[in-house]
């Protein structure tokens, strides 16, 4: 697929540099961005190429209009409270990075193919589930880790389904959109949810992560085939290659969403009470017909010793111990058996 053509104009050097990257980091695998300081240079540019959407100063403005060109444009506001001088939308310029990215997307006028995002044709992204019926395990550091693990090398995406996942507090970000609220799009227009998805999805620490529900009120009646249908949609839209699930029982019955992973990796403790709670799961499963289950799930029993930071720097200081080496080697005896499933 052709990228579509997306250029930041801002004579303010190391501030187009900046958003530029930023740009490149949630957007770069559906346009092609660049950035430039210099009328000229500009201009020259644009004689050579048809550019789409145009992100621009408003001072520099003048200068471009008399070009003639076709791009869509949107203003880069001084002063968030400023009367629009000119007939096009515009974003506050010095606001969080995140959240002016993610106003700017959503003025991008985006195509509603089913397969927009997807970067390889005839199918989404590969579904996989980190569940345990024993709390206190590491499940979420386990998949925090594992979905960065597959970022490195491609893209990936974690959303968490827990009804306190802590990750407000372990980010210090309050999120402004979170999952309930891309639910609730999802459900007025299936064909426009990656456009909103987009906007959504936030980065931290190189994890792509969609922010996880506030109030777990709001999406707890939701039927096992909602939340199924919901995350295959974002499966087929959003170009990730890998998306990690984190689950728990907050969806209700968890086994229509184990179903549709390729592979399910299960933490668990190393006492009897774990071990018994495993069982009775396992017991269920094949009460139901669903042993296919436990042939794709690899339980593992994580060494002591990794998780021993606390606080604000928990997540960075995860990613960089020896509990992400332990991650790898997890993964790779996982897709061995993926692979055989």
């Amino acid at each position: 697929m052709k990228k579509r053509l997306f250029v930041v104009f801002d004579m303010e050097e190391s501030y187009s540099l900046r958003l530029v990257s930023f740009l490149i980091d949630m957007a770069g695998n559906i346009f092609d961005i660049r950035g430039f300081t210099d009328v000229e240079e500009f201009r020259r540019f644009c004689h050579e190429k048809e550019v789409e959407i145009l992100l621009i100063n408003e001072e520099s403005l003048p200068f471009i209009e008399a070009e003639g060109m076709t791009a869509r444009f949107i203003l880069l506001k001084e002063c968030a409270e400023m009367e629009m001088k000119f007939p096009y939308p515009g974003v506050y310029k010095y606001q969080p990075a995140d959240q002016l990215i993610k106003e700017v997307l959503e003025l991008c006028p985006l195509p509603e193919e089913r397969d927009f995002f997807n970067r390889k044709e005839g199918g989404g992204a590969k579904i996989l589930g980190v569940y345990s019926p024993v709390n206190g395990c590491g499940k979420t550091s386990f998949a925090l880790s594992l979905t960065h693990m597959y970022s490195k090398n491609g893209t990936a995406l974690y959303i968490n389904l827990e009804d306190y996942s802590g990750l407000s507090k372990l980010l210090s970000s309050e999120f402004s959109n979170d999952i309930s609220d891309l639910f609730y799009f999802y459900k007025q227009s299936h064909e426009k949810l990656s456009a909103k998805l987009f906007s959504t999805i936030l980065t931290r620490h190189d994890i792509d992560i969609i922010p996880p529900i506030r109030y777990c009120r709001d999406l707890r009646n939701l039927e096992p085939e909602e939340w199924r249908d919901f995350i295959c949609r974002i499966a087929e839209v959003s170009g990730y290659e890998i998306i990690v699930l984190d689950l728990s029982n907050m969806v209700g019955d968890v086994i229509p969403l184990l179903e549709m992973c390729r592979m399910i990796y299960m933490p668990v403790k190393r006492n009897e009470l774990a071990r018994a709670r495993v069982q009775e799961f396992q017991e269920y499963v094949k009460n139901i017909g669903k042993e296919e289950l436990l042939l794709k799930t690899k339980q593992m029993e994580i060494p002591g010793g990794y998780f021993l930071h606390t606080g604000n720097h928990y997540i960075e200081s995860l990613l960089l111990s020896p509990f992400a080496g332990y991650v790898k080697d997890m993964a790779e005896e996982g897709e061995e058996l993926w692979t055989r499933y």
